[in-house]
């Protein structure tokens, strides 16, 4: 993804690997909501039907804040972590709540302004 053309730092981009299949569980690294940083966490639901998931975010030195949502069928759904912790570091977990449904996820970190960012889709659960 490109963006910011305009940014005092001119154009920025980043990109993740893709995935050939949906998962139940993601795990996903190192998030952060201090120092100017920005963290989203985006779920696709490749489904026919809702699909519940439910977002964790570990806290750094402990503790956990999470959220359920449901996400319609072939939509995608984007989390700010700034909504759960409003300063601070955490990695994120994102797992299908709805039995036998599998959905994709990745997370975006942006900074500077948004003149730089990082993506990735972390680790991930096959059952």
């Amino acid at each position: 993804m490109y963006w910011g053309a305009d940014t005092a730092l001119g154009e920025a981009c980043h990109d993740s690997i893709g995935m050939s299949q949906a998962h139940t569980t993601f795990y996903l690294p190192d998030g952060q909501t201090s120092e100017g940083r920005e963290t989203w966490t985006l779920v696709q639901n490749p489904n026919g039907t809702a699909v519940t998931v439910e977002v964790s975010y570990l806290k750094a030195g402990g503790g956990a804040v999470s959220l359920t949502k449901s996400i319609p069928a072939n939509s995608r759904m984007t989390f700010n972590m700034a909504d759960k912790v409003t300063s601070g570091r955490a990695s994120i977990m994102v797992t299908s709540k709805t039995s036998g449904k599998k959905i994709m996820v990745e997370r975006a970190m942006y900074w500077n302004n948004k003149g730089a960012g990082t993506d990735t889709i972390g680790g991930l659960a096959t059952s």
